[in-house]
């Protein structure tokens, strides 16, 4: 039997990957194929499923190598070491969320939020989410949030007006909408938004964090 080059197996993975990556980007998470990826890679059936075993295999390592491919630990860690006072480490917090969502919408984000579709498909959808690493930036970053906010009400510095469910819950909605209405409009080209609105603002970021330290304060 020849022998391979050195990286040859890995380098034909990421060649599967980048197949279903490009027609993700054009064609739902929930209706890829086996076959689609075979088409466009150019590979023979069973050298695509020497590979992955089946579609979902695909989906896994996809979610997995982009959120891989973002040093979001590093960057949060950061964050928090240099920005100061909680309600600073807040802002910095979501803004750097909101420039991923943006800077990733396309890509990942687009295929994230399509996990949300397949993954109701009962045992299908138990074996993919169990496969995603647990640790997802968007994820990381939300969860660092509630663990910095949930810290200063314990020890005196918040005092919100109202719950910190409610709080964590305006943070997970603002998050996953923009997540969702971003991916409508940039890759579904879905133009009927009311008011002119494009997820897009400058001051997006400002709006929501204002919002936050509001309610995170008022209560002294």
């Amino acid at each position: 039997m020849p022998k391979v080059k050195d990286g040859y197996f890995e380098d034909k993975k990421n060649s599967i990957l980048d197949a279903a990556e490009k027609i993700c980007m054009s064609k739902s998470l929930n209706k890829l194929t086996m076959k689609d990826v075979i088409t466009e890679t150019g590979l023979s059936p069973g050298a695509v499923y020497a590979s992955f075993s089946d579609i979902d295999e695909v989906i896994i390592a996809l979610i997995n190598r982009m959120s891989a491919a973002v040093d979001f630990v590093s960057a949060v860690e950061e964050i928090l070491q240099t920005s100061g006072s909680p309600e600073a480490i807040i802002k910095s917090l979501m803004d750097y969320c909101i420039n991923l969502i943006h800077s990733s919408i396309e890509t990942y984000g687009k295929i994230l939020s399509e996990v949300v579709y397949v993954a109701v498909d009962g045992d299908r959808g138990e074996k993919i989410i169990q496969g995603i690493d647990e640790v997802q930036m968007y994820y990381y970053i939300r969860d660092t949030l509630v663990k910095i906010i949930n810290e200063n009400i314990e020890n005196g510095h918040f005092r919100p007006i109202v719950s910190e469910k409610s709080i964590y819950a305006l943070i997970f909605s603002f998050l996953d909408g923009l997540t969702r209405d971003l991916s409508l409009v940039k890759s579904y080209k879905v133009e009927n938004i009311p008011m002119g609105v494009t997820f897009e603002e400058q001051d997006l970021s400002k709006a929501i964090t204002d919002s936050i330290i509001f309610l995170l304060n008022q209560g002294r």
